[in-house]
């Protein structure tokens, strides 16, 4: 699955990113509005954080072959100096950050509708800052890929933008107000 998506073109990722998060405010919107759907959300929510760690466990731990040695880097953004020589670091800093947009997802939708939205967002990013480091500590430990600060750097701004849908559902509400999709 992670193949396919990263295979397609960039424009075609950053649509379906864009695409999740508006659907996935949509429905917490719907799930706010009707009672009966509140616990159904909840549990999609629930179900959708195991299937996302899973997920980020077999794409970055249990898919690699171990190296030699470790290769660490240490500087924040070294692949944006790397951008230059080898444009594919484009596309892998965006698919760390669509791996981890899944966990931002689900951890805001478990927080109740009323509290704001920068307490819902807070432990998304937290949790992806968390995720992100024991992933890179455990490619070190087992001398699995490299191990690089933009690659935690990455995964919470993936996490941080799938936390985001909390934001567009009041947005979408106020400028498509009449729309019933």
């Amino acid at each position: 699955m992670y193949n396919f998506i990263y295979s397609r073109p960039l424009w075609l990722v950053v649509f379906l990113m864009l695409l999740l998060a508006v659907l996935w405010s949509r429905w917490d919107e719907l799930a706010d509005a009707d009672k009966s759907r509140r616990w159904k959300w909840k549990l999609l929510n629930l179900a959708v954080l195991p299937v996302s760690l899973l997920f980020i466990a077999e794409v970055t731990l249990l898919r690699r072959e171990p190296m030699a040695e470790s290769v660490v880097i240490l500087q924040p953004f070294a692949t944006l100096a790397r951008i230059a020589e080898q444009p594919e670091y484009i596309r892998t800093m965006l698919m760390n950050a669509a791996l981890f947009m899944p966990l931002g997802l689900s951890v805001a939708g478990l927080f109740p509708h009323r509290w704001p939205a920068a307490v819902k967002i807070m432990p998304a990013v937290l949790i992806g800052a968390a995720v992100s480091c024991g992933v890179e500590q455990l490619q070190y430990l087992h001398l699995l890929g490299t191990v690089e600060v933009d690659d935690v750097i990455c995964n919470t701004l993936g996490a941080l933008m799938g936390a985001q849908f909390v934001l567009i559902a009041p947005i979408r509400r106020r400028f498509f107000k009449n729309l019933s999709w």
